[in-house]
């Protein structure tokens, strides 16, 4: 959770971005966000919100497209909610926040992390391919399938 974007909106501060980190394009993922609020007793405290998101609307957008997104709290850290996302274009994504939080008012969009290509990290190369990725991100080793059918014959079964 290292590349995650900081935004401050007078006492509450979030903290959102994508939970696995490079981002790939077609793997299941998480958008994170976390809220906090500065205490007015000491300074540089912040305590988690609970119930944070109740009445703010956060959606993905890429290009033109938007889409709302379910946020869950968290199961593992108070004030961090999660929503599920299969990413399926490599490029720029950015949350649109619509709402308040405990009376503050937000309304912002942030860019976090790009998606982007398996193909800078896929070994070995996908087998009939010259840039390592195959339709749609999808394994094409015709190799390992033709050997494991070629294997079972109509002789094996008299």
């Amino acid at each position: 959770m290292s590349a995650h974007v900081s935004t401050q909106y007078g006492n509450i501060s979030l903290e959102s971005g994508w939970n696995e980190e490079p981002t790939l394009v077609d793997e299941i993922n998480l958008i994170v966000v976390g809220v906090t609020r500065e205490s007015e007793d000491e300074e540089g405290s912040s305590t988690p919100v609970r119930n944070a998101l109740a009445d703010m609307n956060i959606m993905i957008k890429h290009g033109g497209i938007t889409e709302s997104l379910d946020f869950v709290p968290s199961e593992e850290e108070a004030g961090w909610y999660e929503a599920e996302i299969l990413p399926t274009r490599i490029g720029s994504y950015s949350l649109v926040l619509n709402g308040t939080v405990q009376d503050q008012p937000i309304s912002d969009e942030i860019e976090i992390e790009d998606v982007e290509s398996k193909q800078g990290i896929s070994y070995p190369e996908a087998a009939g391919s010259c840039s390592g990725g195959g339709a749609a991100g999808a394994p094409t080793d015709v190799n390992l399938i033709g050997g494991q059918i070629s294997n079972v014959s109509k002789s094996d079964y008299k």
